[in-house]
């Protein structure tokens, strides 16, 4: 199950890799757009690595790629490098395969546990010197021992407030601060940085938080100077006075990062209010994030609640018999449209269980899988692998074949069971079309 969950990991930050590259170039595009708008783009990217594992798509790009080159040489290229195979590229060899999973599963565990640590550890020393804050009114309350206003909490967010601030600067910074309550920023950023502890491995991850939390803070600019009348000046008076805070990556702060470039942006925003641009951006955002970034539609699949990441058994695949297509019909009947012989790959990664021959099915064989799922291939003209052998989703198992007195044509006879022995009747949806 390890190499599922690395699977799964690492497909997901190559999406948000591809979804931070090309929103980018749309952010570099729309540099002079205000921030209110283009905040939207980083979130999409986090918003690919939430949901990346959970759907899938017949038009993403890794799917599109496959159909452009479905049938010239390079097919298999393809074929090795769309997302449930990544870790597959890292070697043919089933064992390194799975020690480089084990290893990278443990390391990602040890990762997630130095950072969830020193989030705690800053947590805990942040509520140290809260704790003789005085609530002024509502949900904003005055403390002593901070050196600027920040919020925090989640279900009641409050806002915290050093005392050396003086009357316009509080008024100014309130109003920030329930801007920032108002779009649920509190809620966003804890969200993005569980996103991003999870994919800590990955500094395209950590590249985004970063331009993310800075898109907050200058949008949330934007939003308190057109909501409340601030003046410019004053406001960045307010926000040049006060010291920076280390409330690491949890809270969201007033002063934040980027000081300079977020008073470079407030001195070149007008003030223009553009609903339809920012319709336009979110509407983008959210379909590139499910055209492009989401899940090959022959990725990782749910099958009855486990996670089995399905392998496509053949390149260029055809389904010419579903499961069930006739009486008593148990298996799925698969061709290769470009090579009538073509090799048969594993569904997963797993062990051979058995090989053998009868007059019904060919040459057959067995594969279980960590899980305890087993897969079963009929009809193959010769076999590669022998019993108890280790194979991989690029182990070549044998070739399709016309064995077996039920064979009409070449093609392989392909069936997967759960762990308690029942068919995967769906099987077929889960392989590229």
């Amino acid at each position: 199950m390890n190499t599922i969950y690395s699977s799964i990991l690492l497909r997901a930050s190559l999406h948000a890799t591809i979804a931070f590259l090309l929103l980018l170039i749309l952010r570099i595009l729309t540099n002079k757009l205000s921030k209110k708008y283009t905040r939207y783009l980083m979130i999409g990217v986090f918003g690919s690595l939430l949901l990346s594992p959970f759907l899938k798509s017949d038009f993403s790009i890794v799917n599109v790629a496959q159909r452009v080159v479905d049938n010239n040489s390079f097919s298999h290229v393809i074929r090795l490098v769309n997302e449930k195979n990544i870790i597959g590229i890292i070697s043919s060899n089933n064992e390194s395969y799975g020690i480089f999973s084990s290893i990278f599963f443990i390391i990602w565990i040890i990762g997630i546990c130095i950072i969830l640590l020193n989030v705690i550890i800053n947590y805990l020393n942040i509520k140290k010197h809260l704790l003789f804050a005085m609530k002024i009114h509502d949900n904003i309350y005055e403390c002593e021992d901070i050196q600027a206003p920040f919020i925090l909490g989640i279900i009641n967010p409050r806002i915290y407030l050093p005392i050396t601030l003086n009357e316009t600067q509080r008024s100014i910074i309130i109003n920030h601060e329930k801007i920032h309550i108002k779009y649920y920023d509190y809620i966003v950023k804890p969200l993005c940085l569980l996103i991003l502890i999870i994919h800590w491995f990955n500094p395209v991850v950590w590249l985004s938080y970063k331009m993310l939390s800075s898109d907050l803070e200058a949008a949330c600019d934007e939003l308190t100077i057109d909501t409340y009348n601030n003046d410019k000046d004053s406001y960045i008076d307010a926000l040049m006075s006060l010291s920076r805070v280390n409330t690491f990556v949890t809270f969201i702060s007033f002063e934040g990062n980027n000081v300079k470039e977020r008073i470079k942006n407030l001195l070149n925003y007008n003030g223009q209010k553009r609903p339809v641009l920012m319709s336009l951006s979110i509407l983008f955002s959210f379909i590139l994030s499910l055209f492009i970034i989401l899940s090959y539609k022959q990725g990782t699949s749910v099958i009855n609640g486990e996670t089995f990441s399905v392998n496509d058994p053949v390149y260029n695949i055809e389904v010419i018999c579903e499961y069930g297509c006739y009486y008593n019909k148990k298996t799925i009947n698969l061709i290769n449209k470009i090579d009538r012989n073509g090799n048969v790959y594993p569904l997963n990664y797993g062990v051979v269980e058995s090989i053998g021959y009868d007059n019904i099915n060919g040459n057959y064989l067995y594969i279980i899988h960590d899980n305890g799922y087993r897969s079963f291939y009929s009809g193959l003209e010769k076999i590669n692998v022998s019993k108890d052998e280790k194979v991989n989703i690029n182990s070549s198992l044998g070739n399709i074949g016309y064995t077996g007195i039920l064979k009409k044509g070449n093609h392989l006879s392909i069936a997967l069971f759960d762990e308690n022995g029942n068919y995967i009747k769906n099987l077929s949806e889960f392989f590229t079309k």
